[in-house]
């Protein structure tokens, strides 16, 4: 006879000592939307530990920088400031849109070490790939400054992108991990700025980040749903 496995949940201590960070850290990370947590009736969170290690990988060295726990926690709790006034989201926003091109080489650079045959493209191919890349940075960030919101003509849009990557021959996976490399590159950034602009921009990080998770995840929504239509379009 077998018994059903059963996930390992952790409550917030638990998680605390897993990830080694303060409770508190913990708490805004959930409250960011950038670590999930079940909420019971009393309020108190429970964590699968699986979720956990899942968030130390995405977290670690080949992906948004292993000091970026720490960091979000210093720029999500931080109370100091220089000049007393707050970050707004939307100039965080316009701070990220001006790093576009700066990311959007970084992402063929990482995408380089995953997939190697891209260290072979032509400076014409890479050129192409940065500048997508970038276009690819100004949507999310778009999307973001609406407050997650995707609206109709840019969900089409999208969808556009992942027919034409399976009419090209595309790998979807390959797409995904770009639109993952770009979200951590984003969220990295979004806490270079949010802590070394002078002023108290932990607020206006925590609203980023709950914006930019679900429009990454309706980003790639979107290119799945186009490139799986494409593949196998409706009778």
């Amino acid at each position: 006879m077998t018994s059903e496995h059963q996930p390992q949940a952790l409550d917030l201590a638990g998680a605390a000592d897993e990830l080694g960070l303060p409770e508190d850290a913990v708490v805004a990370l959930v409250d960011a939307g950038y670590l999930m947590a079940a909420r019971g009736a009393a309020g108190t969170l429970s964590f699968e530990l699986a979720d956990l290690k899942a968030f130390v990988a995405r977290n670690a060295d080949n992906g948004a920088g292993s000091d970026l726990l720490e960091r979000v926690l210093s720029s999500a709790t931080s109370r100091s400031t220089s000049d007393g006034r707050d970050l707004r989201p939307e100039e965080l926003i316009d701070l990220l849109d001006g790093r576009a091109e700066q990311m959007a080489l970084r992402v063929l650079k990482m995408f380089s070490t995953v997939f190697p045959d891209a260290e072979r493209w032509t400076p014409g191919q890479q050129g192409a790939f940065v500048r997508r890349t970038k276009e690819r940075f100004e949507s999310v960030l778009a999307v973001a400054s609406l407050g997650s919101r995707l609206d109709d003509e840019l969900y089409e849009d999208l969808k556009g992108i992942g027919s034409a990557a399976a009419r090209a021959g595309a790998q979807l996976p390959e797409l995904l991990i770009l639109l993952r490399m770009s979200r951590d590159l984003v969220v990295q950034n979004a806490v270079d700025l949010a802590e070394n602009g002078g002023r108290h921009g932990g607020h206006a990080l925590s609203l980023l980040l709950t914006r930019i998770l679900p429009a990454i995840d309706r980003v790639s929504d979107a290119l799945a749903e186009g490139y799986w239509g494409e593949l196998f379009p409706s009778p």
